[in-house]
């Protein structure tokens, strides 16, 4: 099949932890013989630095068509003014690569809000199908802007997929009557496997992997192992990622006193991920909201006990087998099961394989793409493929 992915961030030399999920969707898909091309309408604010306007790009094997434009300001915008200005400049990119020979079989869209609007305006002017995952917190949290600024964008689709199955009864309770799949995010599991070789040392130490947001909850974490610290001074924390709210939890982290113990790592690109999990002895993250979650999975695929929240998409992922889950909001339940990971580590150290199995069978590479094809062979069946 030709495949047109389009999604408003796929990774660059730049940003290479950019939507790595779509990339690795869409590198699943060439490997199996499938032509696809991205397209990549970037609105993002000027906080990200970056090139502007348009160009071809090749990323990893993969042709991505870009275009830049620092639309979308740090303040609150409408969403349907969002979707206005990625419909027009996806027809501009798409008739570009009209112009340069490439020919479709179908759409990829992921989110419905903007990429959503760009495939839907394709649709009507071309007669494209195409295909929604939906990913998004905010579809999650019922944010009535931008479940208004989807809707059309789901009504126009021939398929919905989404990535777990809170996200798809979330999709049902804004009023989606059309049939929804359930296809998480493919990990590699040829890349995410365990590897005692990488272990440095006899400190046992926990790992979180994500952005520096509120909602990831490390103000919780942090209060936890500070407090577990007391009973246990050989442990360590390793914080991977970045953003706004780096500085305040650097400062928190000073005053529990455990800086020393607590590291942050900064961003990591997604290459060297596999070495950050397989050198700690337990993954936790204390999210309030996740749709999927890709770092609970990759942690578990490496043989890592994970610890993570009833916020939803964990809930597809860990299982008694791999680790814990708790309720949200509260150091104290975190600490209990950080405890508990700490105390029964060999246990989980025995069954790295099993874990890395599990994983394997339910979000490996050979169980998504057969998914994804039942998906794309609904559209064929229904004659709308070329």
């Amino acid at each position: 099949m030709n495949i047109l992915m389009i999604c408003n961030s796929y990774p660059n030399r730049q940003y290479p932890n950019a939507y790595v999920f779509v990339h690795n969707q869409t590198q699943m898909l060439q490997k199996r013989g499938h032509h696809v091309v991205v397209m990549d309408i970037d609105l993002r604010s000027l906080r990200w630095r970056r090139k502007y306007g348009f160009w071809i790009d090749t990323y990893e094997g993969v042709v991505v068509y870009r275009m830049s434009f620092p639309f979308v300001t740090r303040s609150p915008m409408p969403p349907e003014c969002v979707n206005w200005v990625t419909r027009r400049l996806a027809l501009i990119v798409y008739k570009k690569m009209l112009q340069n020979g490439e020919r479709f079989d179908l759409m990829h869209a992921h989110f419905a809000f903007a990429s959503g609007a760009a495939a839907a305006v394709i649709k009507k002017r071309f007669g494209l199908p195409y295909v929604i995952t939906e990913h998004s917190s905010g579809i999650h949290m019922g944010k009535k802007n931008i479940v208004k600024a989807s809707l059309d964008c789901y009504h126009y689709a021939d398929q919905i997929v989404t990535v777990s199955n809170v996200l798809r009864d979330a999709l049902k309770k804004c009023g989606i009557h059309q049939r929804i799949h359930v296809i998480p995010n493919v990990v590699n599991t040829n890349r995410f496997r365990p590897d005692s070789s990488c272990k440095q040392n006899d400190v046992f130490t926990f790992l979180t992997v994500t952005r520096l947001v509120p909602e990831k909850g490390i103000d919780l974490l942090l209060t936890a192992f500070a407090q577990m610290r007391k009973q246990h001074p050989n442990i360590a924390l390793i914080i991977a990622g970045d953003g706004d709210e780096r500085s305040r939890l650097e400062k928190l982290a000073k005053e529990l006193e455990i800086s020393d113990k607590a590291m942050f790592k900064g961003m990591i690109p997604n290459r060297e991920m596999p070495l950050i999990y397989n050198r700690a002895d337990c993954f936790v993250l204390p999210s309030h909201n996740e749709t999927f979650g890709m770092v609970y999975a990759e942690a578990a695929s490496c043989g890592l006990p994970v610890i993570g929240t009833k916020c939803g998409g964990p809930e597809d992922i860990i299982c008694e087998k791999n680790g814990l889950l708790i309720d949200r909001f509260d150091a104290k339940p975190l600490k209990a099961a950080m405890e508990k990971i700490y105390g029964d580590y060999q246990n989980y150290c025995n069954q790295k394989e099993q874990m890395h199995q599990d994983i394997e069978t339910r979000f490996g590479e050979t169980r998504v793409y057969q998914m994804l094809m039942q998906v794309y062979k609904h559209l064929k069946n229904e004659g709308n493929v070329l």
